[in-house]
């Protein structure tokens, strides 16, 4: 393995490096993009059950969870994500799980992203500008 596509140690620094990882568009590709409207679908729905049934002190919860494993010998991990939630209703509580695993590359600095920084242009992506 180069240099060049191992991620860099972390060196003992406190603070995050410049190039971290986009958290939006690494959700935007957990689950093939499902993940997301999942995640709005269950905003919108515990806000509405507790709207609708929350006057009694019923509250609504929203629960995200990541597991990262590594893959083999590689610079890539399977992120587990799982997604739960309870919706108030008016004889107590409907919820529901959600899981998936994506696997994703670890760049420098440890920049998680779906394809990995090194990945070149494909030939036939020049829309025929070499024609």
């Amino acid at each position: 393995m180069s240099s060049e596509t191992k991620p860099t140690a972390d060196q003992g620094r406190a603070s995050l490096s410049p190039v971290g990882t986009n958290v939006s568009e690494m959700l935007a590709d957990l689950n093939g993009g499902v993940f997301l409207e999942q995640l709005g679908t269950a905003f919108s729905d515990v806000a509405l059950g507790t709207v609708n049934f929350g006057d009694k002190g019923k509250t609504g919860e929203v629960t995200l969870k990541f597991k990262m494993t590594r893959i083999g010998e590689s610079n890539q991990i399977a992120l587990t994500h799982s997604l739960a939630f309870k919706r108030p209703t008016s004889k107590g509580k409907r919820g529901e799980e959600l899981s998936g695993d994506t696997p994703l590359h670890v760049n420098a600095g440890g920049r998680l992203t779906l394809m990995p920084d090194t990945q070149t242009k494909f030939p036939f992506a020049n829309n025929g500008s070499d024609q």
